[in-house]
């Protein structure tokens, strides 16, 4: 009934309990080691398709009648994001992260925040007049105040952004 990345940890920390009872003399042999781990079956994660963009986009322009709690302005800077998003590659915690000066012209260059890759790439204009276009929540930044975690704000921003999707009619998202 888990996940099959689960069990595989499961079966680890199975084995390492044995090795450790084996070594304390507990026991004479690690009956763990005989097990087979579970295949792994990872489904692909893939990008979404035009029509899904579109969709989402076309929500963040309608959801402010339906969510109150949505002002022109967040609904605003969450079409912005999903732009950088589609058009940079960037996870949604680098793109909520990110700085006003990492975008030079229609230049964005920064390193990731999870592994330390340079990204340089060159975004489309409407992009880049769109993130113009949009409210920054701060001088120094386009979606954030930087007084928050970013795992907090990466958290925000996909509880806001599986609202859009689902009001798009995109499911597993």
């Amino acid at each position: 009934k888990f996940a099959s990345t689960a069990n595989v940890k499961r079966l680890e920390r199975l084995r390492l309990f044995f090795k450790f009872c084996v070594q304390r003399k507990w026991m004479e042999s690690n009956f763990a080691k005989e097990l087979k781990p579970p295949k792994e079956r990872l489904a692909p994660t893939l990008p979404y398709t035009v029509d899904e963009v579109e969709a989402i986009l076309n929500a963040c322009d309608t959801a402010k009648a339906k969510h109150y709690m949505m002002s022109a302005d967040k609904l605003q800077r969450l079409r912005a994001l999903c732009l950088i998003m589609r058009y940079s590659g960037l996870r949604i915690g680098d793109a909520a992260s990110l700085e006003v000066e990492k975008l030079e012209g229609r230049r964005l260059r920064l390193y990731t925040d999870k592994t330390g890759v340079p990204v340089c790439t060159k975004l489309p204009d409407f992009v880049v007049a769109a993130l113009d276009a949009c409210p920054k929540v701060s001088p120094r930044y386009w979606f954030w105040t930087g007084a928050s975690s970013i795992p907090a704000l990466e958290e925000n921003y996909r509880r806001v952004f599986r609202t859009i999707t689902r009001e798009a009619g995109i499911k597993n998202a």
